[in-house]
């Protein structure tokens, strides 16, 4: 347990800054917190898949460049864990912000995260974000189709 509370007390609050600096539209300190050792991983919203430090530190500089405005961010901690040199936490992102320039829009996004303990340092090793539609059933972060309609995932069928 006290390897959990020192989790939470002295790494958490810096990584969930650095997600708010993130979709202010800098990346820097989000990329200082993850880890340089491969393998990493990014399963992120809009189908990214993400394979390597170098590969990771370019997307999130490419996609950090989309928001700006953050506001109210909030994170939810739904659970999280400690285990020797591994750590994990599962998670509802809620804030608002513009994305492109756009006018700002309030998102909701389920995250899990992994995190390994690294020369006594805690850094991410994997992020798997999905974004929670908005009321208008339309994801800002799904690409235009040919003739300007916005593709969407469909949601899976119950069997």
């Amino acid at each position: 347990m006290e390897a959990l509370e020192d989790f939470h007390r002295s790494f958490l609050p810096r990584f969930i800054d650095s997600l708010r600096a993130f979709h202010n539209g800098d990346p820097e300190p989000h990329i200082a917190l993850w880890s340089t050792a491969d393998p990493v991983t990014l399963f992120a919203i809009r189908g990214m898949r993400v394979v390597g430090s170098e590969s990771l530190r370019a997307t999130f500089r490419r996609v950090a460049a989309w928001f700006s405005d953050v506001a109210e961010y909030e994170w939810e901690l739904l659970a999280s864990g400690v285990s020797g040199d591994s750590a994990y936490t599962v998670c509802i992102e809620r804030f608002a912000a513009s994305v492109k320039g756009s006018t700002p829009e309030r998102f909701e996004v389920r995250s899990t995260h992994l995190f390994r303990l690294e020369e006594g340092r805690w850094l991410a090793l994997h992020r798997h974000a999905d974004r929670v539609e908005n009321s208008l059933g339309t994801n800002a972060f799904a690409e235009p189709a040919p003739g300007g309609r916005t593709t969407r995932q469909l949601a899976p069928r119950n069997t």
